[in-house]
Parts: C-alpha cells; structure tokens; sequence
C-alpha cells in the first residue's frame, strides 16, 4: 500500500497556500448561494462567474452559462438538507436531482448530444453542500485511478460519480487524521483540501 500521508502533508504545507485566490472565489460563490438578502440577478452572476473561473462552462453560450448558474439557484433555494452532514446515498440522491436541473437548460454539443456535465455537477453541488461533497474532475479522477490500482480500492465501475466518491472515501480515510487536524482550522472546508491535492496530484506533468 502507498502512504499517502507525506505527499499530502508537504502538499498542506508548500502548495495549498498557492491557492488562495481560488479559495476566496469559492467563499464568494457559496455566500451567493446561501445569501437571502443579496438580490437574485446579483447572486446568479456571481455564480455564473465561478462556473467560468473553473472552466465547466467554458464552451456554453453566454445565455446557457446564466441559466445554469440559474438553474443551480433554484436547487439550492428549494429543498436542500441543511444541518446535517450527507452521506454517500444522500450525496448521489442530491447530485442525481441538481443534475436534472441542469439537463433542463438544454445543454447539447454541436453534433446535438446531451454534454457530459458531470464536473459541473459535482462543482456546483459542492457549492450547496461545502463540507461533505466530492468534487469529480478528470484530474482527480486520474489521481484515483494510480491510487486504487496501487492500494487496492474496490468498485463497481468507474464510470459514475458513485463509484467515484467510493474510490474517493477509501483514499480519504487514510489521510482523515491529517486533513481533519485542529492545526488546520483555518481551511473550513475539509474535503475540499483533499480534492485539491487529487486536483495536483492528478495533472499532466511529471514534476511535482
């Protein structure tokens, strides 16, 4: 088995910081979403922006990217789980739900097939749920495939966002302890520090 632990710690002391800028992004875009007092054509925009900044409507039409950002609001205006933490279920129910929103902005290619939007699900369903959501991207998704095959984590498949939070949560438990550190209080969101060293660990370069 790799010990992800060393890797993760030296990622938490000289890399994570380098991320700053996109840390406060993320604190603006879940203020919007969680804001009842910011107006509503304010609150899109900000979301809309956040979508950009990640690159998940980078190919969307100017009027698709704004009903998505739309479409995301509604979800979260509308019946969210608040107060409690998700499990994986709950996860996969709520990311099924906020994905057929977004199915209903008619996001289609050229060749006129639905576009895959799992990333962009994932990333917006974060936003909603901060402290329990799995962010899927192709890179993490790179970073777990070396790890599971090198530790030996098991799932069904690997082509849906369940499997993928199984294979996730197996590589989470190992490093837990470090990422859940009282010494690390000043990054409210847990597991959105684990997605960011899958995220490094996970691009196309061979230096670390």
């Amino acid at each position: 088995m790799v010990d992800l632990k060393p890797k993760l710690e030296d990622f938490i002391k000289n890399i994570l910081p380098r991320h700053q800028a996109e840390i406060e992004k993320d604190e603006k875009a879940i203020h919007a979403i969680n804001s009842s007092e910011m107006e509503k054509v304010e609150r899109v925009e900000i979301i809309r922006e956040w979508l950009i900044f990640y690159k998940v409507v980078m190919f969307f039409e100017p009027s698709k990217s704004t009903g998505v950002a739309e479409k995301i609001l509604e979800f979260a205006d509308s019946g969210r789980s608040m107060g409690q933490a998700l499990d994986r279920d709950a996860m996969i129910v709520e990311y099924s739900r906020l994905e057929g929103r977004i199915r209903e902005v008619s996001l289609l290619t050229r060749s006129g097939k639905p576009r895959g939007i799992q990333s962009l699900t994932s990333k917006a369903l974060w936003c909603c749920y901060p402290h329990d959501v799995r962010i899927f991207d192709s890179y993490a998704q790179r970073a777990l495939y070396v790890i599971s095959k090198l530790n030996g984590y098991k799932c069904e498949d690997d082509s849906s966002y369940k499997d993928f939070i199984e294979v996730w949560d197996q590589a989470y438990a190992q490093v837990q302890s470090i990422v859940e550190s009282p010494e690390l209080g000043q990054y409210l969101y847990k597991v959105r520090i684990f997605d960011r060293f899958l995220w490094h660990l996970g691009q196309r370069k061979f230096n670390w």
